[in-house]
Formats: structure tokens, C-alpha cells, sequence
């Protein structure tokens, strides 16, 4: 229902809407940016009056989750009665949608991209669940998978008679039952990529009756009207789908991605070092696409089946034939899994190897029987493993190399210092059994479980103190929901803030499967990270240090009482080949030991770094830095700050007085608790020089998470903080101060700086000029993206620039008496000193007033 469809929980499908004429549902719409939904003409047709109509969100129509006004409605000129060609409309809201996880926009693609025949979707709406003239609305959001059928099939005698126009396209099945209905008219029509960022392929529009045989559901094709809604809404895609023929795989990098994996909206050769790769903590979510519910499903035992592609590091270790174990891809030839899944099977592994095997990943789905195959050469067991669970861990290596493909990807291994909470949500998935003895599925398995704490979990009614440091739990404590038997080896993946998975747990023992009081008991994994590595030596894997997106921020003082700084050029570049991604102001480092190479040129003073990213994971990754910059004195740029979030480096700040600092207000997406904060002042993170905690976070009121404009928020600490030659605050330039085309200023922040993605302890600086910004919105460069609020600057040749890890930091400038003001802050960009992609900054004059309207400086 819809027809032959389910019911949606919270979260699921953020982007749909219910319009409703005088408070009664009548057509659905999507949410495509903060202020626009887009629906069907016909929607319209009878009552146009905007004043009439309002826009509900949320999964249930009574209560609505939230409701606005329509400002205007806007149908497509070609639009006629009765014809159905051109049936799209626009619609303004009366104010702009303030986004949360049940609230969120959806992707629109590029209008050069073609959905192929066969490619599955999902259609929602609160439509009638049959074809019935007494079929009404329902209260609750449905959704149903339907496929892509192509034109030619469609417009077939038996179906619609040559009457699906170019700006037509047919979903559902032939078979009929599974379809949109009467009332989802207007609503979306979705499909999404590899990574789960989903884009309006269609807009439900007409139909011969519902989920009838021969007759599909009708959709307007918005990518052929994609110029249309852009013409009405101004809305610029930040994302597209490229096609494979634009990507193709650089020649000698068998890790490449899948180039037929979907990326960003910018050229595609512009971000091919950009795809999906794991981190440890992963920027905000996408602008656009992304279903904030990361768990709309519980799943092994009371679990369910895995979606295609899901969860590609997961593979399938058989005996003579039959699968016995789970285990995880780490790089192309190593995996990680439990070793009592060779207890009885050591001398086979070492004589007779092809027994064990092959090791099976999905050919497009999660089945088994369609997988790939590798055979494994050898097993690496934990050398005080033995009979028991102590030490439940093996290292696995493949005869020859995994391709990598959108379904075969490698997962993230987190750092040793990473710590999960109690009840933090983390999946299990595998093949093993669906319930104690039971049956084995032959489709992969994914559960939701929750993390337990150790204490819990050694309870005298729980595993009464078997559970040791290196062990973890996960499930519940009233059981239900578990790994059973077979899923050993298998993995337990945690999604970080930017949505990156890491390998957190190796399912290792139980005392049955989802029994009460009695969870599933895992290896951890940052137990035995050191022995990971130590073992594979110089193999390529993927690490996942933390990384924390920074940008840049604004700040004030009179410059009589402002420090006065020396200005200093770093003698040492750094040219790093990075990537970060139009539309996500907030990377991420990749880490690939043997996947960077390093040259220094004494000559030059530079070093230059090549990055070769390796598949891994469902997330985008980069390198992270202050790109072209190098280490600061002490003292050197004493307004800056580090803003942690638990302790832990998270963004940069500037010090404005004594008890005020500016940053970046999507710095706070991740949680807007004070206490959460801390500020440590001097050129180390760590020690801190000193250190002070945050009593109040103002954000800018038009600031829309997942968007560019406003990125500005003010902090207010506890106590004064003591002024001394390396703490000090700097300038702010007044609002009518205008800063030329040409001029130095100078970025600072703590991107990382190794190839093993680990942050510098020493504050770095680089020297960028203030590009002006026509040039900076011609066409070979951000198309008039940039807007008044914001500057450009660092190089249109590339090579030096802020990066990803500087966000909410200073760009900063020095008058001809070396006093320094703060002018920018680093919002976006494309890559890192990428040519013709200088970084983008917000304009701090622009905000100049309201700095001081909020904090009286």
C-alpha cells in the first residue's frame, strides 16, 4: 500500500508533504529546499488561491509534525487541462522550513541524468490504499518499492498506448498491485545512491485506475523540467548523479571507486578523489537526500533482510561449500573475523586452504549463491587466542585482491582511543541463523541493537563477569533482538555524526540468541587495534582517526587594544591532493598507509603529497588540513581557539574579549548543550594551554543546517578569560570596511598533516588572497553561487587554501600597523586548492552589526 505498500516511521521520507486546501489533505508535495516544495499542476487546477493551502509535514497528517503557510503558487506555463504533459508546479512557503531529522530536503539530480530501466524506487504519500471512490486519505504516510519501467514498454498498446510524453516516466510493476493512488498526486517518486542520499526522480501524476495490471504509475520526469524548477525557485543543485561515461576509473588504482557510483553536482573530474570512504566522525549530513532516521527498520533474529549494497564490507566465510562465518573487508586483501571460527579448521587453513572458502560478497544484492568469490590464503589468529572467548580475533588474507565495486567496499577500523556510550545505536548484520536452531537466511541479515555498558552486562543475572575490557555488549537487555548462530566473525558497525561506519565489535559469543538479560557478547575491536596493524605491517587499510570539521569565523575588538603580530609567510607549502565536495561545507581525513606518498624538495621548500583514496565505506572522505600551510609559533595567532565537543578537537574559534568568541554555527549542528563544550586557547590542542568552558551558544536565526548563508554563531564562556602576549583577542573590521581584490590575509587551523590522518599537535597557517567575486562566481568557477555575504579567497591557479579540519577558525587580515582583523569564514568549496575552486568564505562584515546586537563588542 500505498497500493501493495507499508507503513513509514519517523524520519524516513523527511522531504514528503502534505498540501491541504482549507485543512483537508489533497495532493502530496516535496520539500526541495527550505522554501520550495514542488508538486503536481493538476494539484491546483480547481483552487490556485494560495492562501487556502498549507503545507503539513511529518509522517501522520493528524498531528502534523509541522505546518506552514504557502506563500505562491507557481504552474508550469505549458501546463493544459486534460492533458497531463507538464503537470509540475512550484510552491513557495511562507517562511522558511527549519530542518530536523523528520523535516529534511531531497536531492533534485542534474537534468543531464537518466534513471535506467529496472533502477528501484520508493513512492509515499497518505493516498487511498486501493482504487476505490470511497478510498479517502489515510492518516499515515505509506511508501511502496516500484521499479523504472522504460518508455518504449510503456507507451505499448496493451499499457498506454503511445501517450507517456518525454516529460513522462512509468514506475510500478506490470504485474500491477504495487502503485501510487488517488491523493498521492503531486508526491515524490525517489531513488537513491550508494550511499543513501536520495533524489526526486518523479512526481506522482496521472494513471488508468491503481496498481492495475499493464498500467503503471505515470510520473513526471523531473529531470526533464529540472531547468524549469531552477528558472522558478533559484534553486542551484549542490548534488548530482553523474553518469559512468563522465568517471572514468584512473588508470593503475584498482581501489578506485565504482565510477558509476553517484557523487556531487560540480563536474565530475573536478571531485574524483571524492567518493565514499569512511571516517571516524563524519561531517553534517548532505544538504540535500539524506534520511535522518539511520535506523527506520529493526532487524538477525527479529532482524530482516539487508538492502542492496547496504553494508558491502560484510562477506561470507564457507566450508567445504557452506557458509559458517561472517567476517568484514578492512583493505583489498585482508579481513577481519572471530578466530573460534578456526578452531577447527588451523591446519586446513595452512595445507589445504581452499576448503575454507570462497569468501562471498553480494553481486548486487545480499544473496549468497550471486556473490563473488575469493579464495582465502591464510589466517592470522590472535596469538593468545585459544579454545575460549578470550581473544577472539583473526586476521584473514585473500589469495588475490578485491575489486571494489558499489556492493564490495572495505569498512573503516576506528582509532584505539575510540569509546562508544551506553545505549549508543550500532547494526549487526549476517547470515546466521534467524533464531536459536532455527533456519539460515539466505539473504544477509541486519539488526539495530544498542551498546551496553560492561557493568550491566556482568551482572550476576546477566553473564555474570565473563565479559571482559576487550569485550563489548550490544542488544537489549530484554532480549528480542540479536546475532545468533553462524553470525560469528561478523561485523558490528557503528555510524559516526557524518553518518561514516566503523568496524566497532566481531560477533563473538552468547548465551543462546536474544535471550533476556543475556546480549550478544562482541571482540572489541579498539582493543586490538594496535595488533591489527602491527600484524599487517605495510598492507593498505583504511583508518578512521577522528576528524572534525572546522571552518572560519569573525570576530572584534578596537584596535587599540588589539595585539599586534608580526606578519609572517610560512616557509614550508603543502600541496596535497584533496578533495571536498560542493554542498558539504564539512570533511573528513582518509587515511591509507600505503596509499600516499610524500617528496621533499629542498630547493623549493615544499612537500607534496599524492593521495590515492581507496574505496571504503558509503561516505565521501578526504584528507584533511589547512592545505599549503605550516606549523605557527607560540603566540603567533593568539586569538585562536579550539572548540571541543567531550573533550575532543571539533572546530576552531576566534577570541573576540574576554568572554566572547565567533565561529562557525554549523560547528553546533551536532548538539547545542553548552556543557557539552569546552574552548582551550594556545598554538596545542593537547595539552591546552588553558582551557574554559562555554556557558551560552548563540546561533544565527537565519542559519539553516545544510546550507551555506548565515554561518555564523557567537559563544559565551563561563569566566573572563586572562589576556596575555600568546591569549589575546583580535579585531573586528567595522561593516563599511572594504577589503581588495588581491589582498594577504592568512587561514589557521589544525587540519590534520600525516597520511595516517592524525592531527597535528602545532597549529597550522597558510597565506591565501582575497579573490574578487565576480571572478569567483564565473562560470568555470562557482557559477554565481557566491553571494554578497560571503568572499573568496586563496588561489585561482590552486595549490594553497583552507581545507576541511579549520571549520570555525580565522581568516584574517593585517593593516599597514600589523593589526590584525578578523575577515572571514570558511564556509565551502570545492576540493582543497583545487584551480578555478578558491575557498569560500563568509563575509564578517556583513555580520558585523549583528556580532554586536548579540554581544554588545
Amino acid at each position: 500500500r500505498i497500493v501493495g505498500g507499508t507503513q513509514v516511521e519517523e524520519g524516513e521520507w523527511p522531504w514528503q508533504v502534505s498540501l491541504q486546501l482549507d485543512g483537508i489533505h489533497r495532493c502530496g508535495a516535496t520539500l526541495i529546499n527550505g522554501s520550495w516544495l514542488v508538486s503536481a499542476a493538476h494539484c491546483f487546477r480547481m483552487y490556485k488561491d494560495p492562501t487556502r493551502w498549507t503545507a503539513s509535514f511529518g509522517v501522520t497528517l493528524f498531528p502534523s509534525k509541522m505546518k506552514q503557510g504557502i506563500r505562491r503558487v507557481i504552474v508550469h506555463e505549458k501546463y493544459k487541462y486534460p492533458s497531463h504533459d507538464y503537470d509540475i508546479s512550484v510552491a513557495e512557503l511562507s517562511s522558511p522550513v527549519p530542518y530536523t531529522n523528520a523535516v529534511h530536503r531531497v536531492c533534485l539530480p542534474d537534468a543531464s541524468y537518466e534513471f535506467r530501466p529496472g533502477d528501484e524506487m520508493f513512492v509515499t504519500g497518505f493516498g487511498a490504499l486501493q482504487n476505490d471512490a470511497l478510498g479517502g486519505s489515510q492518516n499515515h504516510l505509506r511508501q511502496v518499492q516500484v521499479n523504472l519501467i522504460d518508455t518504449e514498454t510503456c507507451n505499448k498498446p496493451q499499457s498506454y498506448n503511445n501517450t507517456i510524453t518525454p516529460r513522462m516516466l512509468c514506475a510500478g510493476s506490470l504485474e500491477g498491485k504495487r502503485d501510487a493512488c488517488q491523493g498521492d498526486s503531486g508526491g515524490p517518486l525517489v531513488s537513491a545512491d550508494a550511499r543513501d542520499i536520495w533524489y526526486l526522480a518523479g512526481i506522482v501524476s496521472w494513471g488508468d485506475e491503481c496498481g492495475q495490471p499493464n498500467k503503471p504509475g505515470v510520473y513526471t520526469r523531473v529531470t526533464a523540467l529540472r531547468d524549469w524548477i531552477a528558472s522558478q525557485t533559484g534553486i542551484i543543485n549542490v548534488h548530482t548523479l553523474p553518469t559512468p561515461a563522465l568517471a572514468p576509473l584512473p588508470p593503475k588504482s584498482p581501489d578506485w571507486p565504482d565510477p558509476s557510483i553517484p557523487i556531487f553536482e560540480i563536474p565530475y573530474s573536478s571531485l574524483s578523489l571524492l567518493s565514499l570512504f569512511p571516517m571516524e566522525k563524519r561531517p553534517e549530513k548532505p544538504s540535500c537526500g539524506s534520511r535522518l532516521c539511520l535506523f527506520c527498520r529493526n532487524r538477525i533474529v527479529n532482524g530482516g533482510d539487508a538492502q542492496t549494497g547496504a553494508w558491502p564490507w560484510q562477506a561470507s566465510m564457507q566450508w567445504k561449500g557452506q557458509h559458517n562465518c561472517g567476517a568484514s573487508l578492512i583493505s583489498s586483501r585482508w579481513l577481519l573475523s572471530a578466530a573460534h571460527c578456526f578452531t577447527h579448521q588451523r591446519s586446513y587453513m595452512h595445507t589445504r586452504g581452499p576448503l575454507w572458502g570462497p569468501l562471498a560478497w553480494p553481486a548486487g544484492g545480499s544473496q549468497i549463491v550471486r556473490g563473488h568469490s575469493h579464495l582465502p590464503l591464510h589466517a592470522l589468529l590472535h596469538p593468545l587466542s585459544g579454545p575460549g572467548v578470550h581473544n577472539d580475533i583473526a586476521l584473514v588474507q585473500l589469495a588475490k585482491e578485491v575489486s571494489f565495486s558499489k556492493y564490495v567496499r572495505k569498512i573503516c577500523l576506528p582509532e584505539a582511543k575510540m569509546k562508544l556510550a551506553d545505549n549508543d545505536s550500532v547494526v549487526v548484520t549476517g547470515w546466521g541463523t534467524l533464531y536459536m536452531n532455527g533456519p539460515f537466511p539466505n539473504i544477509l541479515q541486519e539488526a539495530l541493537v544498542k551498546i551496553i555498558d560492561n557493568k550491566v552486562c556482568n551482572a550476576p543475572h546477566a553473564l555474570s563477569g565473563l565479559v571482559t575490557d576487550n569485550m563489548l555488549c550490544a542488544g537489549f537487555m530484554s532480549g528480542k533482538t540479536d546475532a545468533c548462530q553462524n553470525d560469528s566473525g561478523g561485523p558490528l558497525v557503528y555510524p559516526d555524526s557524518r553518518n561514516i561506519w566503523h568496524l566497532v565489535g566481531i560477533v563473538s559469543w552468547g548465551d543462546g540468541c536474544a535471550k533476556k538479560n543475556k546480549p550478544g557478547v562482541y571482540t572489541r575491536v579498539t582493543a586490538y587495534r594496535d595488533w591489527i596493524t602491527s600484524s599487517l605491517n605495510s598492507e593498505p587499510f583504511m583508518a578512521a582517526p577522528g576528524s572534525t570539521s572546522r571552518m572560519l569565523a569573525k570576530v572584534a575588538c578596537q584596535s587599540s587594544s588589539c595585539i599586534t603580530v608580526p606578519k609572517t609567510l610560512p616557509s614550508r607549502m603543502l600541496d596535497n591532493s584533496i578533495s571536498q565536495p560542493l554542498g558539504l561545507p564539512l570533511l573528513f581525513p582518509v587515511s591509507n598507509r600505503s596509499a600516499l606518498s610524500t617528496t621533499v624538495s629542498p630547493d623549493s621548500n615544499s612537500v607534496t603529497a599524492h593521495i590515492l583514496l581507496m574505496a571504503n565505506g558509503l561516505m565521501p572522505a578526504t584528507y584533511d588540513r589547512v592545505k599549503g600551510g605550516s606549523n605557527v609559533r607560540e603566540g603567533e595567532w593568539p586569538w585562536q581557539a579550539s572548540l571541543k565537543i567531550n573533550g575532543r578537537h571539533y572546530c576552531g574559534a576566534s577570541l573576540i574579549s574576554d568572554r566572547y568568541l565567533v565561529t562557525a554555527a554549523h560547528c553546533f549542528q551536532k548538539t547545542l548543550n553548552p556543557k557539552n563544550y569546552t574552548v582551550s586557547f594556545g598554538t596545542k590542542v593537547t595539552p591546552p594551554y588553558m582551557q574554559h568552558y562555554v556557558q551560552q551558544i548563540i546561533i544565527h536565526e537565519n542559519y539553516i543546517p545544510g546550507e551555506h548563508h548565515d554561518d555564523i554563531a557567537v559563544v559565551l564562556l563561563t569566566e573572563k578569560v586572562l589576556f596575555k602576549n600568546d591569549v589575546h583577542r583580535v579585531c573586528l573590521p567595522e561593516a563599511t570596511q572594504i577589503f581588495l581584490p588581491g589582498e594577504g590575509v592568512v587561514v589557521t587551523g589544525w587540519g590534520a598533516l600525516s597520511y595516517n590522518g592524525k592531527y597535528p599537535t602545532i597549529l597550522q597557517k597558510a597565506p591565501v588572497k582575497i579573490i574578487d567575486t565576480n571572478t569567483c562566481n564565473s562560470r568555470e568557477a562557482y557559477n554565481g553561487m557566491v553571494q554578497d555575504t560571503m568572499l573568496c579567497a586563496g588561489y585561482m591557479e590552486g595549490h594553497i587554501d583552507a581545507c576541511q579540519g579549520d571549520s570555525g577558525g580565522p581568516l584574517v587580515y593585517p593593516n599597514s600597523r600589523h593589526i590584525w582583523y578578523l575577515v572571514g569564514i570558511v564556509s565551502w568549496g570545492v576540493e582543497c586548492g583545487k584551480i578555478n575552486k578558491p575557498g569560500v568564505y563568509m563575509r564578517v562584515t556583513a555580520y558585523r552589526n549583528w556580532i554586536a546586537s548579540k554581544t554588545g563588542i
